[in-house]
């Protein structure tokens, strides 16, 4: 009886000290990780595989929405196409403790197609489900931030 005791409790502190050890926020830290560094290098495929497939963008700004994953696809499309991010940076990352929701702010340095620079402070708020991003929620600090990205300048 003894050991069957001492198996049932070696048992039980190893099912509590599994329970313990997972971090719920170890993936959506490496999934934050993944979704700048490919933002950065302007890899769409990589960029979107944060994502889950029914993906909610809301752009508090400026009012856009858009879901699914090939809307906001087209829309991230757009914006690398008219972006090149040369100096940006994550400069704060906060993740819940229940690893359901991230929040960053970035630097977005950088020089858009017509060659004129451009200067995006911004903040996003990311809902998770299943390790991936499932509704992000953009702020731009700049009120022009379109004009930045996409005007010509003239």
């Amino acid at each position: 009886m003894r050991g069957a005791l001492l198996v049932v409790l070696v048992v039980a502190l190893l099912a509590i000290a599994g329970c313990s050890s997972s971090d719920p926020t170890a993936s959506v830290e490496a999934n934050e990780a993944a979704y700048a560094e490919a933002f950065f290098a302007k890899d769409l495929d990589a960029f979107m595989d944060t994502f889950t497939d029914d993906v909610v963008f809301i752009d508090e700004t400026y009012g856009d929405h858009f879901e699914g994953k090939a809307a906001v696809r087209g829309m991230y499309a757009n914006v690398i196409t008219f972006a090149d991010p040369e100096q940006s940076e994550v400069i704060d990352l906060f993740v819940a403790d229940d690893g359901m929701f991230a929040a960053s702010t970035w630097e977005w340095f950088g020089t858009n197609a017509y060659g004129n620079p451009f200067h995006l402070p911004t903040a996003l708020i990311h809902e998770y489900r299943d390790g991936r991003i499932a509704r992000e929620t953009v702020y731009y600090a700049s009120p022009d931030a379109y004009g930045q990205l996409m005007g010509s300048g003239s």
